[in-house]
């Protein structure tokens, strides 16, 4: 019984741990591994408790709900600017999730450590794929860029890599087929060419102009005459226009 009881102690202890540090990464909080430690021993002693416990379902669920909120305000570092229902709101998913998964498929023994090392790992880099996703989303913005009759409506990245000049003046990239869609052969036939240093070293592009309406923030800005030159490898992208780093800067000039 002794050994049960340690077993269960040991399980309950390593999965609390897994589960309140992908809560906490999930809510972009830094660990602290000896309040983490602390909670997780919290969790695996209520853990071998709770079966002892003679208490109503109902109660029993509200017992549950309450022990995981406390694990996660333990967990959390002192004067944390992190709104603790997330936390408690991934824990529950995480738990539930996790606990649905070792039931589905009849997962006992030492074999639950394996499973949640790798839906832990796999957790962890879901979060990080999520994170870095709304990270390239807050630099997208809406764009319609115009010459003379012809106007189309796109996506623009802002990168934070693009210093690229032509006469003093900054020039965006833009992909294939809306350039053609914008200019048709007349981009093919442009006598005025721009020198910008790459990583792969200078290249000669050609440049052309249009009108172009950014909206930032609710509120559409104005580019008139802005300068574009042909960017490669962008087929596959959500964006067609790699914005110049100092389009903002130049708007407000104007």
């Amino acid at each position: 019984m002794i050994v049960y009881i340690e077993y269960a102690f040991l399980e309950n202890f390593l999965i609390d741990g897994v589960l309140l540090s992908l809560a906490l990464c999930m809510a972009k909080v830094p660990i602290k591994w000896k309040k983490l430690v602390f909670s997780a021993t919290l969790g695996g002693v209520f853990a071998v408790a709770f079966p002892l416990l003679a208490l109503p379902t109902a109660l029993a669920f509200v017992l549950k709900i309450g022990v995981a909120v406390f694990l996660c305000l333990v967990a959390l570092p002192k004067r944390a600017k992190v709104n603790i229902w997330l936390v408690v709101l991934c824990f529950l998913m995480l738990t539930f999730g996790f606990g649905g998964a070792l039931i589905a498929f009849e997962i006992r023994g030492f074999r639950v450590f394996f499973v949640f090392a790798l839906l832990g790992g796999l957790g962890l880099f879901l979060t990080k794929k999520l994170y870095q996703r709304r990270a390239v989303n807050d630099f997208i913005y809406d764009c319609v860029v115009a010459c003379g009759q012809r106007q189309i409506k796109l996506l623009a990245f802002y990168d934070s890599g693009n210093f690229a000049t032509f006469q003093g003046k900054i020039v965006h990239f833009i992909s294939l087929e809306y350039a053609y869609l914008l200019w048709g052969d007349k981009w093919l036939d442009s006598v005025q060419t721009t020198t910008i240093s790459t990583l792969s070293g200078n290249q000669c592009l050609r440049v052309f102009q249009a009108d172009m309406w950014l909206q930032n923030k609710q509120k559409i800005i104005t580019q008139k005459g802005a300068y574009f030159a042909l960017a490669k490898n962008m087929l596959s992208r959500e964006y067609a226009i790699l914005l110049n780093s100092r389009v903002f800067e130049e708007v407000r000039k104007g």
